[in-house]
């Protein structure tokens, strides 16, 4: 399969996943065959407004050369982001960020920036782990930090 379905096969994931977690998905923009999307919503949690870019990049081969994330399309994962804003600052130490980057060295390719921590700090991620499994991390962090 191509760049094309896999970025399908992605949005169709993602967009149902942040609505049913509340929410509101503001800008999709996909590069069709150069397997690049990007995802931007929006929701509110009690008086915070939150923000989500989901930036996906997925190159055409069956192998991955560094063995992080194939999928059944025939595309591997190249590189993405996953960052949610919490409130207006736009600072780094209020988000929550996993990035995969291979210009890391292979124990940092698959990363997460903390919430609370400058955007220098990089912590290890065993895994990526699913959509869901992030945005999980958001609602309890949300949870966790309201009174």
């Amino acid at each position: 399969m191509s760049r094309e379905s896999i970025v399908k096969h992605r949005i169709g994931l993602w967009v149902p996943l942040l609505q049913a977690y509340g929410w509101e998905v503001d800008t999709l923009a996909a590069a069709g065959p150069h397997g690049r999307f990007e995802i931007q919503a929006r929701r509110q949690y009690s008086s915070t407004p939150l923000s989500a870019t989901i930036t996906e990049v997925w190159f055409h081969g069956r192998r991955d050369p560094d063995r992080l994330f194939s999928s059944e399309q025939g595309c591997y994962l190249h590189s993405l982001t996953w960052h949610a804003q919490f409130g207006v600052s736009g600072h780094a130490e209020d988000a929550l960020r996993y990035d995969v980057s291979r210009k890391k060295p292979p124990e940092l390719m698959v990363h997460e920036h903390p919430i609370g921590k400058k955007n220098d700090v990089r912590e290890r991620l065993p895994r990526l782990g699913t959509p869901e499994d992030w945005l999980v991390r958001v609602e309890e962090f949300l949870a966790q930090s309201t009174p």
